[in-house]
């Protein structure tokens, strides 16, 4: 696998090897459901300056994800076992009657998985009914399906408030356009200049393929 200066992976890890962490803080990471998230789970439990730091994994299951992204992502944890990695996974609580945000639950994944087989896709229709249906301007349904259940898992059920924690987002370095230099999140992706074709490289593995990833 090579990175965007075409150096191969394995020299990046060498290089990177003797980096020092700076930042202590536990990395919650927002994992949703695609190979670019998944290779940036791979890093951050491997390359030095992440991989012993306390990591949280979370996926957000919006109740429309489609059963191949379930899937993947079961296949995905069941590889990365040899690592411990643990994706919690949850949805949206929707309150109705009052204004209040979105909080969370804990779903399994035959839960997820046998709430979309009998089309009962509850948090986003949930959504719908008491905001309407989300669009470019009122991009709710990121917000309430996604963002604020997160950001309640991460006060209620890790107990940790903002500026304990940082947040690991999977954007690419091709996609310089979605970073979004905040001081509480980071991007393992684009700081090791991964490409979508970084990402199809590393997925090309024999070893990947044997899981069906």
């Amino acid at each position: 696998m090579h990175t965007g200066m075409n150096k191969p992976f394995y020299q990046i890890m060498k290089e990177l090897d003797s980096a020092k962490t700076v930042d202590k803080r536990p990395i919650i990471v927002s994992f949703s459901g695609g190979k670019s998230s998944a290779l940036m789970c791979h890093l951050l439990e491997t390359l030095p300056q992440y991989r012993d730091r306390v990591k949280h994994y979370v996926f957000a299951n919006t109740g429309c994800e489609m059963p191949e992204t379930l899937n993947f992502l079961k296949k995905w944890e069941y590889w990365c076992g040899y690592s411990g990695i643990k994706v919690h996974r949850i949805e949206a609580v929707i309150h109705f009657g009052e204004r209040k945000s979105s909080t969370y639950r804990i779903v399994s994944h035959n839960e997820m998985a046998n709430a979309y087989r009998l089309n009962k896709r509850q948090p986003f229709w949930q959504m719908v009914e008491k905001y309407g249906l989300p669009s470019v301007s009122f991009p709710h349904c990121t917000r309430e399906l996604k963002i604020n259940p997160i950001k309640a898992f991460i006060r209620d059920y890790l107990g940790l408030q903002k500026g304990q924690f940082v947040q690991a987002i999977g954007m690419r370095y091709d996609e310089p356009s979605r970073i979004k230099k905040y001081p509480d999140f980071i991007y393992p992706l684009y700081d090791v200049k991964i490409t979508k074709q970084d990402v199809h490289d590393f997925f090309a593995q024999d070893d990947l393929k044997f899981y069906g990833l």
